[in-house]
């Protein structure tokens, strides 16, 4: 994977190997909890790797290695509800994404670590709406091209 961030007018690139380490790539997360929905939803407590790219850069910068950036995450199911969509109503369901290491948990703060998606049940599986540190994002109008 290559990667480029663009912070405080700085452009940074660098290239991982993740077929090695096995891990989802931030820019990617919401692609992986699509396609592995179906495993999500029979799993009690599903878990994989998160790869957080800037975090990489950073810790590199402090002479730290890039693999403290590989987070293993933990899918939590939550309540099933049926959400009102452009496309009509939808049976869904919330899965909160947190890290696994209590440390973790207890060192960040929660907005940084936990991430609640809201995805339709039925394919293609739509992310109806996501939550980031207490920011709620909804679908609210999708159009179609033909």
């Amino acid at each position: 994977m290559k990667t480029r961030l663009d912070k405080s007018g700085n452009s940074m690139e660098f290239e991982t190997d993740l077929s090695k380490q096995q891990a989802v790539p931030f820019e990617v997360v919401i692609f992986f909890l699509r396609k592995n929905l179906i495993k999500i939803l029979q799993t009690e407590e599903y878990s994989f790797t998160l790869f957080l790219p800037l975090l990489a850069l950073e810790l590199e910068d402090k002479g730290l290695p890039r693999s403290m950036s590989m987070i293993r995450m933990v899918a939590e199911l939550k309540e099933k509800i049926n959400v009102d969509t452009p496309l009509g109503q939808m049976h869904a369901r919330k899965i909160l994404i947190f890290p696994q290491s209590g440390i973790l948990r207890a060192l960040l703060p929660r907005e940084k670590t936990h991430f609640e998606f809201t995805f339709s049940v039925d394919a293609p599986h739509h992310l109806l709406e996501f939550e980031v540190a207490g920011t709620r994002h909804m679908l609210t109008q999708l159009v179609l091209k033909e």
